[in-house]
């Protein structure tokens, strides 16, 4: 039997069972306008990514806080690889961190997280806010609790995934040295390395959480709808250097004359019925946590009532006014 890291990342990325006679990617015959051969499911009316509309966007103030447990702990086994499509962390010991709350309606475990880039800093998020691309999107993919992981892909609750946009700067970003630093060593596909350095989930993320909120699909085939979406507001910054270590990287194996692996988002697709919501209230790094089974209040992370006030307020404004 697959382990769940297995199952999903052919889910996610692999997907030879839907490809069997057709393979996926971001270029060419095998480009996005292409995916319907690989799954019909591509075609339908809920997929992502989308464009976030800020003036159109809903404020929600029953989605409220998420609850992040186990993202201070180190992450146990963890490993990344390029597997033609991107650069993947998975984790296959200890407990998984999850999150819970935020209107998700129940517990959802990390299963990987990975990225998204394009080869200059005006391209490479998957989704745009307001028409704007950002030149890098992570993913944060986890399941939903109360299916095993290889079935959480038939259930419309199955998945949830963060989505965070980034901001070039001057400066490198010390929080993702940790990865940046191994994706020399898998630049080519199928190439994996352990990490033998701490991670944790809390450091990678903004420093708050308003976010933005939709129901849509996997982004890549199977295309599968069954996707609840959270993409943050606040971004994270990156550094022009460490945007050119994810550029260095190769669709093809070793050996071969391999393309470089860039612009691997696909476009925006049609809201169509659905609308984007957003969250009126966040958490900030401000209060450490542990294991999901210390109790109803483990892992969260929470303003105090003041800063809460100010922040609702704020986002408000923001979204309301524009």
């Amino acid at each position: 039997m697959y382990s769940k890291v297995m199952v999903l990342s052919l889910l996610l990325f692999g997907v030879r069972t839907y490809a069997s006679q057709h393979d996926w990617g971001y270029h060419g015959e095998n480009s996005p306008d292409h995916w319907s051969a690989v799954s019909e499911i591509c075609v339908l009316k809920k997929q992502s990514p989308v464009n976030i509309d800020k003036s159109k966007a809903k404020m929600n103030s029953q989605l409220g806080k998420i609850s992040f447990m186990g993202y201070d702990r180190p992450l146990q086994g963890a490993t990344i690889k390029n597997n033609g499509h991107t650069a993947q962390l998975s984790v296959h010991d200890g407990e998984s961190p999850s999150i819970k709350a935020g209107g998700l309606g129940n517990m959802y475990k990390f299963l990987q997280l990975h990225f998204h880039w394009g080869k200059s800093d005006d391209m490479g998020s998957e989704h745009t806010v307001d028409g704007k691309r950002y030149p890098l999107e992570m993913h944060l993919v986890h399941y939903n609790s109360k299916y095993d992981s290889s079935d959480a892909i038939n259930h419309p609750d199955g998945l949830a995934v963060l989505g965070v946009l980034f901001m070039v700067s001057d400066d490198d970003n010390p929080n993702f040295s940790t990865i940046i630093d191994k994706l020399s060593a898998i630049q080519y596909k199928d190439s994996e390395v352990n990490f033998d350095k701490e991670l944790k989930l809390e450091s990678l993320l903004p420093k708050t959480f308003p976010y933005f909120r939709y129901s849509g699909s996997l982004t890549t085939p199977p295309c599968s709808e069954v996707v609840t979406w959270t993409v943050f507001v606040d971004t994270v910054r990156i550094s022009r250097s460490q945007l050119e270590q994810f550029r260095n990287m190769k669709e093809g194996m070793a050996g071969k004359d391999s393309m470089s692996l860039v612009d691997n988002f696909r476009p925006i697709q049609a809201l169509n019925q659905r609308s984007v919501q957003i969250a009126t209230e966040s958490g900030a790094h401000d209060v450490k946590h542990g294991s999901s089974k210390k109790g109803n209040n483990a892992g969260t992370y929470h303003l105090s009532s003041v800063f809460a006030t100010l922040v609702t307020c704020s986002v408000t404004l923001l979204y309301t006014l524009k």
